[in-house]
């Protein structure tokens, strides 16, 4: 039978009359706060129990090399924060990726008191999905006044499957502070408070430090929520939006200020073609691929773009954000839907009209790789306008019981759509390792691991020895980051002959001091012949055979001057 249509009498009145949920949720905010904890431990399972393993990639050992050098900078050098010790001896290496430096000065004080840096980034990553939940939750709740809506939407942003998708991307995960500043910019706006349009330009700030991707996306999607907000209201005097200007003037300011280390740093690494932007650049069928783990769509994840190219964000939500648009006749509605619209269209990168005109002219964008990380916004306009279909759905039922059933059911499948596990999880060992402990006693040890990787076959397991040095903190030549410099990929293809004479210069040329061969990852005869090698010239020494954190055995032998 169809639903009949809600009346306009039944549309003007507010929200909060037809409030209705489960008791864990009408009780108190803190009790949805809680559900999303609960929630987080059950859909990530089972890393709460496993805090020292991540998955099986290198994006994770960044991540924790990212935490740890901020830690490891602040602590004894602040102003070599932003020299990481890759790629040596290039410097501002922490800005040829996402720097993370919020979650850095998170975990600075946590690694003060000792907890391993496997630990603390999987507690980042664990914070992030309640964090995520609950801003949603609170912007959703300021619009519709509806905590069923809100509930809803805070599941949808901090649970969909593109979030599952980029679980290995610490930077990526830590995207709530965009629902906080639409958050506190519509309260800037309907309050007339300077106070919260300030908070709005901090909270864009927390995002840049957080993830500059988000960052750069965000800065074309509040013009079109400020823009919406001022043409919608009637009342539209210059003190409702004094305080939106100030944070306007907050988050460029900072913005430009942030912006000025990056482009020292793209120097060395240059500017992203767009060739690179096209690879990325997916068609529609990317919006109905689900990642291949996922319960109940994983048969329709498309090989497309790997975990860079699904961006479905369920059946149940798409129905509603469609009742949404149909039947409620809200302002924030119509805003909402243009975020959607805009950020579907980022989304598709140089298969849509407008990401090369923004590559070209905005901010930002130059140096973005990967459009389908906009998928974010798609999730949160669906978030937000799912989350007013279901309002309007629950106006429709009329007895208050069925109205409890009927979100619990959307709840529960919602939760069912987003069914994601992360994946086979490793564990990362902490033993202490007599070489690595010498080495953090050697000022002027600059270190090589080999294997390097050809530079066709990047990054190798440039990665992994990055994660070894958390252990030391001496120099590397080696380096896995966001960019590769110019000088690292011309020392690539000399090392394709090594040891040879113009190799040996070229590291040298590094002042390098020690070249760490590991074992496992050449073939027994290639390891017995580069060994050989090594010991029988003049230009090396041998040092010994050690054991790494991981019981990997390791051959080192020392570069000598000449």
């Amino acid at each position: 039978m169809a639903l009949p249509r809600p009346t306009a009498a039944i549309a003007s009145r507010p929200a909060e009359r037809f409030d209705t949920v489960p008791w864990y949720v009408h009780r108190g905010d803190t009790l949805a706060l809680l559900t999303y904890g609960f929630l987080t431990l059950l859909l990530t399972w089972p890393q709460v129990i496993a805090l020292n393993s991540i998955p099986a990639h290198q994006d994770p050992l960044f991540s924790i090399w990212r935490l740890g050098w901020i830690a490891h900078a602040l602590s004894n050098s602040p102003s070599e924060l932003l020299n990481g010790n890759i790629y040596y001896p290039a410097r501002g290496t922490l800005l040829f990726s996402d720097t993370t430096l919020l979650q850095g000065l998170l975990a600075w004080p946590l690694v003060g008191l000792g907890l391993r840096l496997v630990a603390i980034y999987n507690i980042l990553v664990l914070a992030s999905f309640v964090a995520s939940a609950w801003a949603t939750y609170l912007l959703v709740r300021q619009l519709s006044g509806s905590r069923a809506a809100a509930f809803l939407a805070g599941l949808i942003f901090a649970f969909a499957p593109f979030r599952f998708d980029h679980y290995i991307h610490l930077e990526l995960l830590w995207g709530f502070w965009a629902p906080l500043t639409l958050w506190a910019l519509h309260r800037a706006v309907e309050r007339a408070a300077t106070t919260y349009g300030v908070l709005a330009g901090v909270f864009a700030v927390l995002q840049l430090i957080s993830c500059g991707y988000y960052a750069v996306f965000l800065s074309t999607l509040l013009p079109i929520v400020a823009a919406g907000l001022l043409l919608t209201r009637q009342n539209r005097t210059v003190n409702r939006w004094k305080g939106v200007v100030f944070g306007g003037a907050i988050a460029v300011l900072f913005g430009i200020a942030y912006a000025i280390p990056y482009r020292a740093a793209a120097a060395d690494v240059g500017r992203r073609p767009l060739a690179y932007t096209a690879a990325y650049s997916p068609e529609l069928y990317a919006f109905l691929a689900a990642p291949e783990g996922n319960w109940l769509y994983g048969a329709t994840a498309h090989p497309w773009g790997s975990n860079e190219g699904h961006l479905f964000v369920g059946l149940v939500p798409v129905v509603l954000v469609l009742v949404a648009l149909l039947a409620l006749r809200r302002a924030w509605v119509g805003i909402y839907a243009a975020v959607l619209a805009f950020a579907v269209l980022l989304c598709l990168g140089l298969n849509g009209p407008l990401y090369e005109y923004l590559y070209r002219w905005w901010p930002g964008y130059s140096g973005l790789r990967v459009p389908t990380r906009a998928g974010l916004f798609v999730v949160l306009g669906v978030a937000a306008l799912a989350g007013g279909g279901l309002t309007a759905v629950l106006r429709w039922v009329q007895a208050p019981r069925w109205r409890t059933a009927v979100f619990a059911v959307v709840v529960t499948i919602v939760a069912l759509e987003y069914v994601n596990p992360v994946g086979s999880l490793r564990p990362l060992q902490h033993r202490r390792v007599q070489f690595f402990a010498w080495l953090a006693t050697q000022d002027d040890a600059v270190i090589l691991h080999l294997p390097v990787p050809r530079p066709n076959a990047l990054p190798g397991n440039e990665a992994y020895y990055q994660w070894l040095s958390t252990f030391h903190w001496r120099p590397l030549v080696n380096g896995y980051s966001g960019h590769y410099p110019r000088p690292y990929m011309r020392l690539l293809h000399r090392l394709r002959t090594f040891p040879d004479r113009a190799s040996i210069e070229a590291l040298r040329e590094r002042s390098v001091r020690f070249v760490v061969v590991h074992d496992r990852l050449y073939s027994p005869r290639e390891f017995q012949h580069l060994v050989a090698t090594l010991t029988a010239m003049r230009e090396f020494r041998p040092v010994g055979r050690f054991q790494s954190v991981d019981g990997e055995p390791l051959t080192v032998v020392e570069l000598l001057p000449r």
